[in-house]
């Protein structure tokens, strides 16, 4: 698919109403990035039992009785789920808009199933459709309590009170001001044993659907020019490593570990190949050429 059409088109969703439902259709059907597909389900069973080793190795808090929170939950709360199965009793995921859809859920839980994650403990038994509250049931069976629409910005849960925050491919899609301010909601809401755990892919995510760009096309555009291409439903936030460092560093966090994506030769050619823009300048090329890490932090005492 090109990407000025999706854009175009999550433009248009971005601003009319009912746009959220087009925007699915548009998932579903042309993009078919929904229900998300077994291998995908695979690689986020790998993902968040990375987390909860490094859970295991960086706290002595015990796993049965942690309560763990997610913001950017997504559409069919995969981490959540697999969380579930791999010991996880008591989570709070929160995002923005009430993107999950209970069918979607359940494909999910039935993708888990037939995958059998090595490490599971259980395994979810699919909720009924006929629930008279499906996301009640999805708490009081999984300890999941998804709360849509939150502002993660500043919730109303009590202070200290995680164990363990998790973000999966969600800061680059938040504005920079509101990535400082979740993270000391976050500061807030975790005990100072807790951790936080986010991954970030600083790729452009339009050359995920049109293979003619690389993953560096973004960098070309100067922020006006990027204003157009940049809709509310798929916003790209284009921060690099560094910036992320700086954020977590401001919002009273003591990053622990970073595992940065190596930057091979490929990158360093595929980057070389984009007019980046001088807006740019200040990042070095490594900076400009990784394209994901996992942050791990704690919270830093308060003075």
């Amino acid at each position: 698919m090109n990407w000025r059409l999706k854009a175009l088109a999550q433009t248009l969703f971005s601003v009319v109403p009912r746009g959220q439902s087009l925007n699915y259709l548009m998932q579903r059907h042309v993009t078919r990035s929904v229900p998300s597909k077994p291998e995908v389900i695979s690689a986020d069973i790998r993902g968040f039992g990375e987390y909860l080793t490094d859970f295991a190795r960086l706290t002595s808090t015990d796993l049965e009785t942690s309560v763990f929170y997610e913001f950017g939950a997504g559409i069919d709360l995969v981490g959540p789920l697999v969380m579930y199965c791999l010991g996880v009793n008591r989570q709070i995921v929160v995002d923005i808009r009430r993107l999950a859809r209970p069918w979607l859920i359940k494909t999910a839980m039935q993708t888990i199933c037939d995958l059998r994650p090595k490490d599971a403990r259980r395994l979810p038994s699919p909720l009924s459709m006929d629930s008279a509250d499906f996301f009640a049931s999805l708490r009081e069976r999984y300890g999941i309590d998804y709360l849509a629409p939150a502002d993660a910005r500043a919730t109303s849960l009590a202070d200290n009170c995680i164990d363990c925050v998790t973000s999966t491919r969600t800061l680059e899609h938040i504005p920079p001001a509101d990535i400082k301010k979740i993270l000391v909601e976050c500061r807030r809401l975790t005990r100072a044993t807790g951790l936080i755990i986010s991954t970030i892919d600083y790729q452009d995510h339009y050359s995920y659907v049109d293979p003619s760009l690389t993953v560096y096309n973004f960098l070309h555009f100067s922020d006006p020019q990027w204003r157009i291409w940049n809709p509310a439903l798929q916003y790209q936030n284009r921060l690099r490593h560094s910036d992320y460092q700086r954020l977590f560093k401001a919002s009273g966090w003591e990053v622990i570990e970073e595992r940065r994506r190596p930057v091979t030769s490929e990158d360093l050619a595929a980057l070389e190949s984009v007019a980046v823009h001088k807006r740019f300048s200040r990042y070095n090329r490594e900076d400009l050429a990784t394209r994901g890490a996992v942050f791990i932090a704690r919270p830093r005492p308060q003075p």
